[in-house]
């Protein structure tokens, strides 16, 4: 059975084409009156007509920029403004990924990662318990990384950045429970789309393998024995953000399709 969202709104922070459209579309078909922030107006504009088309919800697109707190201060009262109560946060936006050694990285990215990965998460947390708390409760999912499991040469600014976010998200949970506010994370593993074979070909231009051989490599690792699908993470969190998950917060859980750290 789906859970039934039909009396919630929900705001889902970082709405690109992939995992971020997939968790709009998932909470929007299962009753949700949803708002999608991102920072490309245009983009999120055109993506909030296409899924009101698909599912028959109200999608209401806010362009926002959270790498400040005064950005997500504008977005809360924005989408407050828009629907009146929040009932669901979930945070997708990320920065500071990208593969780059000690050596050749620099502090203004690392600033970066933790501005929107850990502060301006976290505001978007504070600031929306403070309206669910007047409900009497409510859910905030936090869409972490295997990054932070796997630790890769090159993945500092961001696993060290958003594994800061998932242990200040636990915190989270654990202060705002007593408010109804419950919080947890979505680890998702590899994802299968069009930003993960970029990926895949990038590494291929850079050694002996083909992109086929290096996604077949990466299926093999994982206990499914194939990649994750954004609709996967998207019920993940449709879940935790249900009344079925009513006892369950700071919880990490990993979509990953059994993928194993490196």
């Amino acid at each position: 059975m789906r859970p039934d969202l039909k009396n919630d709104n929900a705001l889902i922070v970082g709405v690109g084409p992939g995992i971020g459209r997939a968790i709009a579309h998932a909470l929007a078909e299962a009753g949700a009156t949803v708002a999608i922030a991102g920072r490309d107006g245009v983009r999120l504009k055109a993506t909030a007509a296409d899924l009101a088309e698909e599912t028959g919800r109200r999608i209401e697109p806010i362009p926002a920029d959270i790498s400040s707190p005064q950005g997500c201060r504008s977005l809360i009262e924005a989408t407050v403004e828009a629907l009146g109560v929040i009932d669901i946060l979930v945070t997708v936006a990320a920065a500071g990924n990208g593969f780059r050694n000690f050596e050749d990285d620099d502090w203004d990215r690392w600033r970066q990662g933790f501005d929107v990965n850990v502060i301006g998460a976290m505001e978007l947390g504070r600031l929306a318990a403070a309206s669910m708390r007047n409900r009497g409760g409510g859910s905030i999912v936090y869409i972490s990384t295997l990054a932070t499991r796997q630790l890769a040469v090159g993945s500092g600014a961001y696993a060290s950045t958003k594994l800061a976010g998932t242990a200040a998200a636990k915190m989270m949970a654990k202060e705002y429970g007593r408010d109804g506010v419950r919080v947890n994370i979505v680890t998702p593993g590899y994802v299968a789309g069009e930003r993960l074979d970029a990926m895949f070909e990038r590494q291929a231009a850079e050694g002996d393998r083909s992109a086929e051989e290096i996604a077949a490599g990466v299926a093999e690792r994982t206990s499914l024995g194939r990649l994750v699908e954004d609709v996967e993470i998207a019920r993940a969190v449709r879940f935790l953000a249900s009344s079925e998950a009513s006892g369950i917060t700071g919880v990490d859980l990993p979509v990953t399709a059994g993928m194993d750290p490196l």
